[in-house]
This record gives C-alpha cells, structure tokens and sequence, in this order.
C-alpha cells in the first residue's frame, strides 16, 4: 500500500488551534498520495481500518470519503446512519444529517474516523474552516454534493476519553446547537426544499432557545453562555437577558404543565447518575 495512502501525523504548533494544526498537517501531504487520513492524538486505529477503508473507496471512485463505526470509551459511537449498503449518496446523506437533531453530531464522524481522498484535499489551501469548531463536519456537506459516501459498518477507531479533549469541551459548552444551526442555514438551501427548510429552521431555533432556557436554571459558568451568545450573534439572532430569562420562564412552565414528561427526565437523570456508580 506504499505510495497509495500517506497518514497525516498532527504536528504540534503553539500558536494554533486543534482546526488549524489540521490544516498545516494536511499541507504536508505527498503530491502523490491518493489518500488521506487524521489520527487525533487521543485515538488509535484498529489494525484493519486502513485496509478496509482503502478497500472500499478502491472499489467506489465515487467515494470522495469513507467513515466507519468507532469507540468512545466502552461505548459504540458514530453510528446515525441506517444500513443502506456500503456506499450511499452524498447529497441523501447530507439531506438526513441536516433533518436529524441537534445532537446527531456523529452522522459523518469524527476527524479520526473519516477517510479522504487526496485530491479533494489538496483542493485548496485551507481543507478545513478554522473559525468552526466543527469544520470536518462542514467540508463534508461541501464536497458531498456530488460525490459518494462511504460507511464501513464495523468497530474501526477507539477514542480515549478525557476532561481537555475536544468532545469533551463540545459536550461541556454543547456546541451542537450552534453547529446544527450553522450547518442549516449555509447548506439547507442546497439540500433541502424551501419549506422544509423553514420548518427545520424554526424548529431548530425553538429547540435551541428551550434548551438554554433549560440551562439556566444549572449554574452554568460565564464560558458557556459567551459562547451561545456569541454564535447567535453571528447568525444574527442576538442572545439578550431578557431572551434568556423568556426561555428559562416557558421552560419552568412546560415543566409544571408536563407533570409526566418531567418526572420521566428526572428519572433518566437519576438512572443515569447511579449507573455511573461504583458497584
């Protein structure tokens, strides 16, 4: 396989991001190389992942990328794609990842998972948005319009959890919301119809400000709600007090209203904090 696929080590550089030491890894692949993979730091491959992956876009010149199941932790994650064989529409998959919720935010994968091929890479000088967070999930729903996308459907990366990683800081700040909208208002137009997109919007935007509304009532720290402000503002919806404690009232009252729905969250809540026990 020497001279077919060429692995993009993570080169550490203090004065960027985990976004942007991407890119500088990135731009250090062979001209010949005819793919290309991340392998974060915290993560290992299962020793068959390449072969498998390699196999299948070998197969599928379509395939402008191939993703896989992975583990975080003990559990299997990455996994929010039906099986519909081993290569599927780009632009159908894109169309369901914009329809699903805000936390289906493995439908591509993580950057580890996620194979290229070199081409669309070296396409330009800059492979991933560093000003988003989630750039890998962007570059998929650019350059999957028209090309295929390539699922294997077995265990093929292990991810080590820790307190500093990415998904760590995603799931502490809960970036998804943001991501969800983002993705919705640059990509919907191109793959959903408009009034689907409309309802998807306005669903997503009430989900949203529900969700914050919930949070208010959690002590959450300065951090969390500059960066929900922030992103708002740039999509135009600005996050002021009186929005917030709007939410947080029409979040207390659905509680009151929804006696059933809210003993049922507190109940997960509770089966959740004992299954994490020492037994």
């Amino acid at each position: 396989m020497q001279g077919l696929f060429v692995k993009v080590a993570s080169y550490f550089h203090i004065f960027v991001d985990v976004i942007g030491n991407y890119n500088i890894a990135f731009r250090q692949i062979s001209p010949q190389s005819k793919y290309c993979k991340v392998v974060a730091a915290d993560d290992w491959l299962y020793p068959d992942c390449l072969e498998k992956m390699v196999a299948l876009a070998e197969e599928h010149p379509s395939v402008a990328m191939v993703s896989a199941l992975g583990l975080e932790g003990t559990n299997v994650a990455h996994f929010a794609l039906p099986y519909y064989g081993d290569v599927l529409p780009g632009h159908e998959v894109c169309r369901m990842r914009l329809r699903l919720g805000a936390g289906s935010r493995y439908h591509f994968g993580t950057p580890t998972l996620l194979l290229f091929r070199s081409d669309i890479v070296r396409s330009r000088h800059a492979f991933y948005n560093e000003t988003n967070l989630h750039g890998d999930a962007e570059v998929c729903f650019e350059f999957l319009s028209h090309n295929d996308f390539g699922f294997v459907y077995q265990v093929l990366m292990f991810s080590r959890l820790r307190e500093e990683s990415m998904t760590a800081v995603s799931k502490n700040l809960y970036t998804y919301y943001p991501e969800a909208l983002y993705n919705l208002l640059k990509f919907g137009p191109q793959y959903l119809e408009e009034k689907e997109l409309t309802y998807r919007i306005r669903e997503l935007y009430r989900a949203y400000f529900r969700f914050l509304g919930k949070q208010a009532y959690y002590r959450r720290d300065n951090a969390f709600w500059s960066y929900h402000r922030q992103k708002l503002a740039e999509m135009r919806h600005p996050l002021t007090t009186s929005r917030i404690v709007a939410a947080a009232v029409s979040y207390a009252l659905d509680q009151i209203l929804n006696p059933k729905r809210t003993f049922e969250e507190a109940l997960r809540r509770v089966r959740a904090s004992v299954s994490g026990l020492p037994r």
